[in-house]
């Protein structure tokens, strides 16, 4: 593992690692959801009706990506808002392992 000391990241690198976290955990997530609510084991809700069978297995990864797209709008807004600040008081020390060679 190594360290790098960087001052201030790109809004565009923040925007990118809390989106994909948030797409990569939520659509399977509310998948899954709908897979149970086709079964009658759970209930999904698009405003006020309720999806079940069909319907809720075709709903399920579009309300996690509707869902991960708008908390990751607004949490890759104050994330990098806060890095940003951060950053200003001190370098941000950033571990990572680096690339494998071929």
């Amino acid at each position: 593992m190594q360290n790098i000391d960087v001052k201030r990241l790109r809004t565009k690198a923040v925007f990118k690692i809390v989106m994909l976290g948030l797409i990569v955990s939520l659509v399977p997530l509310f998948a899954i959801c709908g897979f149970l609510a086709s079964a009658g084991l759970v209930s999904l809700q698009w405003g006020d009706q309720p999806l079940t069978g069909f319907r809720a297995i075709l709903a399920g990864p579009f309300i996690g990506l509707s869902l991960a797209i708008f908390f990751g709008l607004f949490n890759s807004a104050l994330v990098s808002s806060g890095l940003m600040l951060y950053g200003l008081i001190r370098p941000l020390k950033i571990e990572y392992y680096p690339k494998e060679n071929d």
